[in-house]
């Protein structure tokens, strides 16, 4: 397992690296991309002014952020940067309620039931959901070579991004739901439930406004405290042994409870748990534990440090490294020269990351890399004393923004539970006007320029996540009845053939990337596609003429053609031409091969009738063995005259390479060349789909006339 860790690593490393490579040698695309980030990011402004639904969506984000923010200010010996907390919420948001989702699908297919019965609200779900927030926290620790350099900080803002991510995800599915921008999460029996106000600390919570008995922390919280134990835990651990795995234990235990008494609005819950539930603080204590647990972070974090001093550089007059004296330093840095700020932020920032990079270095496996890390950062802070950078954080600020796609969730605002938002989410997103999807589609695209720091990752996240939202009710279908559905897509599956396989996933891909942006042109595009993408066509003049008349005019060639009983019958069905032959038009008159087209409207070029040939059920016919034929797809096609065409390239640079070459048969290889060249593009214009064999007349439709 531990071979098999390194080498992922050092894939994953490759992979970075190239893409690094990419970016600094294309820097067109990154000016190409700025202007058009800034052209949707207008238009998503202007969106705020007509939507309502993005205001109610911005105004969720901006909560998150705030939030999220809390945690930032509060984590004093973190030495993340804003660009990696940003990664875990969009983790939050974007992967983990998904994952949760199909592990409750899985209960469910197992024990029976459905999500929205007591015991999958109140048992399953939290204990999923309480998990599986911690599943980023723990690939990272198995997978990133700062694994053994984070500090408790670290720990604790994994947590709240990860947790912050889900409730983002939660609270805007609230709010699209209820109608409502600001009053939303109230009941009448209960007053507000759920909280977002400016002066709490860590908004978000869940507490009756009439009679507060009990309250939840949001997911931020309980997810921070519980993550912030596995730090604490892993740390102890080497001092202490295995004991103190309890720790983090106990904080899972305490937030699965928390979440579990408050989903259970019905108290239909045994009575040794609520008082349990009671015992530790009815919800009331999660929040000073948290607090109490990040000061004790913090406190051995710069223990630690100070260990470690004599190896680390100092601020002006600074004996002991503390946060106090940090802070002080930024504070008269700013009223000094705030360009001074900026130089000072990343010399405390590097400062921490060289100092539990030292700390930790004795239990990474490879230590080459932590050495030249070290290297690396001692080189950064003797640079940054130097010169002014800029201050950081910025961009990400504005590209959290990205997550308002997320909005399309329209859950029920009556319970935290996330299992049942696929049909609300779907009946949404349809219920918006092209033009509304598409500048909504802009203007999120441009506010995750920042956060990504490239257009292709942007753009395959947004449209995933729009395509959930258009496929939401066939997820919903899913996960009530994943068996069924499972057959049923195989079987539908297992009839195509490997080139119809290619044309649904081409088809679907385009669709996700042009759906997006509203035009119903496009739309009804995609629709007619994914309806024909099963069928040919082939145009004649005349379907059952055996020839046709060459370009000359002063020979006929042989052709496919329609007998008398409606087969479409090749010019040679035992012929043995090759497939480079039949589209050159050589010895045409022993080819075995019938030329169709995927396009409806390129058979009008060659001719007045149009013939339909149902692809899908040919095929299940010859898999059956009932029909003596094949499929040719375009690929096949266009790969066997690329051969034939390196083989003429081949045999031109033979010829040329003698003294005394024969100019004519030069000039038939240039002839070869140029016709096998513009076969290829031909093809790949007509979408050629090639036919070898005898079509039985029961999967043909016409010959219709064509205007």
């Amino acid at each position: 397992m531990q071979n098999f860790r390194l080498r992922l690593r050092e894939i994953l490393d490759r992979l970075q690296e190239k893409w690094l490579q990419w970016k600094a040698s294309h820097p067109g695309w990154i000016r190409a991309y700025t202007v058009f980030s800034m052209v949707s990011l207008l238009v998503f402004l202007l969106s705020l002014f007509f939507f309502e639904d993005a205001r109610k969506i911005f105004v969720q984000f901006l909560w998150s952020l705030y939030l999220l923010w809390q945690f930032w200010i509060l984590a004093r010996s973190k030495t993340f940067t804003w660009k990696t907390y940003s990664a875990f919420f969009l983790v939050g948001a974007w992967v983990i309620p998904f994952i949760t989702q199909g592990f409750v699908a899985i209960i469910h297919l197992l024990f029976g039931g459905e999500p929205s019965d007591w015991w999958s609200i109140a048992v399953v779900t939290p204990i999923v959901e309480e998990i599986f927030k911690l599943l980023p926290l723990f690939v990272y620790l198995w997978l990133s070579r700062r694994a053994t350099a984070l500090s408790l900080s670290d720990y604790a803002l994994i947590g709240a991004a990860v947790g912050g991510g889900f409730q983002m995800m939660e609270e805007v599915a609230r709010r699209l739901a209820s109608g409502k921008i600001w009053g939303y999460g109230f009941s009448i029996w209960d007053g507000q439930v759920i909280h977002w106000e400016f002066f709490d600390l860590f908004p978000g919570y869940f507490e009756s406004s009439y009679f507060a008995t009990e309250m939840m922390s949001g997911h931020a919280v309980i997810t921070a405290l519980t993550a912030l134990g596995v730090g604490l835990g892993i740390r102890w651990r080497r001092k202490g042994g295995r004991a103190f795995l309890l720790v983090p234990l106990f904080l899972l235990f305490w937030a699965v409870l928390d979440h579990a008494v408050w989903n259970d609005s019905g108290g239909d819950l045994p009575e040794w748990i609520n008082k349990l539930h009671d015992a530790l603080g009815s919800g009331y204590y999660a929040e000073p534990a948290l607090l109490i647990l990040l000061a004790l972070g913090i406190f051995l974090d710069y223990r630690d440090m100070n260990r470690i001093g004599d190896r680390l550089p100092r601020l002006p007059g600074e004996r002991v490294i503390h946060p106090f004296g940090e802070l002080r330093h930024l504070f008269w840095a700013f009223l000094a020269d705030p360009r001074l700020l900026a130089q000072s932020l990343l010399f405390v920032q590097d400062r921490k990351q060289l100092a539990f990079s030292l700390l930790g270095a004795e239990t990474v496996f490879d230590k080459g890399y932590k050495r030249k890390r070290e290297e690396a950062l001692s080189r950064g802070l003797d640079r940054h004393r130097e010169q002014m950078l800029a201050i950081i954080g910025t961009f990400a600020l504005l590209g959290l923004v990205l997550t308002v796609v997320i909005a399309g969730a329209a859950a029920s605002a009556e319970t935290a539970c996330f299992a049942c938002l696929f049909d609300s989410l779907a009946n949404w997103w349809e219920g918006l006007d092209g033009w509304e999807q598409g500048l909504i589609f802009l203007g999120a695209l441009a506010l995750g320029w920042w956060l990504f720091g490239g257009l292709q990752l942007a753009f395959t996240i947004l449209t995933t996540l729009i395509s959930i939202a258009e496929n939401g009710h066939a997820i919903a279908r899913f996960l009530r009845n994943p068996l069924a559905e499972t057959r049923t897509w195989w079987n539908q599956w297992s009839r195509l053939t490997p080139a119809q396989r290619l044309q649904v996933a081409a088809s679907t891909l385009l669709s996700a990337a042009l759906h997006r942006f509203g035009g119903a042109a496009i739309k009804k595009t995609i629709r007619f596609a994914k309806r024909h993408y099963n069928s040919v066509f082939r145009a004649d003049n005349d379907f059952y003429s055996k020839t046709r008349p060459s370009q000359s005019g002063k020979t006929e060639i042989p052709k496919a053609h329609l007998d008398e009983m409606g087969n479409l019958i090749p010019a040679n069905p035992n012929g043995r031409a090759s497939i480079t032959e039949h589209i050159l038009n050589i010895n045409k008159h022993d080819s075995p091969y019938i030329s169709t087209t995927s396009e409806q409207g390129i058979s009008k070029r060659y001719g007045k009738q149009r013939i339909q040939i149902d692809l899908d059920k040919l095929q299940e016919a010859i898999s059956k063995g009932e029909v003596q034929a094949e499929i040719i797809g375009q690929d096949r096609i266009i790969q066997e005259l690329k051969q034939s065409l390196e083989m003429k390239k081949q045999e031109l640079n033979q010829l040329i390479q003698r003294e005394n070459y024969s100019k004519r048969r030069y000039d038939k290889l240039i002839e070869s060349i140029i016709k096998l060249e513009n076969a290829i593009e031909n093809t790949r214009r007509d979408k050629e789909i090639l036919i070898k064999g005898i079509v039985p007349n029961r999967f043909i439709s016409g010959p219709e006339n064509l205007n």
